[in-house]
């Protein structure tokens, strides 16, 4: 699939991937080296059919990566894979992720702490 920019109804433009059923990616090829932060605000048009949202602040290959996903069932997770194993670093439940919300979503990563928040809901 390919990404587009299209109008996002509140006179802002938005990135819209055109092929529903498969994973987008987005990176800015860079390296984690020190400290690190991403910000974005996502607005769901649809939800995969794994049922998530979701953002990789840090990506080096599909073995290493931090991944934040915003499930259907309720709940954030922040996952990180390295070398290929994946672990759970951080879940927050009874959070309602909806269709045509707009989530904001923050990461920051130093060598030592990691913050994740969603709409300023800590993960």
């Amino acid at each position: 699939g390919q990404w587009v920019t299209t109008p996002d109804g509140e006179n802002n433009r938005a990135l819209k991937g055109n092929d529903l059923t498969n994973d987008k990616l987005i990176t800015t090829a860079r390296s984690f080296r020190h400290v690190y932060s991403v910000e974005a605000e996502m607005k769901p048009l649809s939800i995969s059919s794994q049922g998530e949202l979701g953002l990789y602040p840090v990506y080096k290959d599909i073995n290493n990566y931090y991944y934040i996903a915003l499930k259907l069932d309720n709940s954030i997770v922040l996952t990180k894979k390295s070398q290929g194993v994946e672990i759970i670093l951080a879940t927050k439940d009874n959070y309602t992720v909806d269709i045509d919300n707009r989530y904001h979503i923050k990461a920051y990563f130093s060598r030592d702490n990691i913050y994740v928040s969603v709409n300023d809901a800590i993960i």
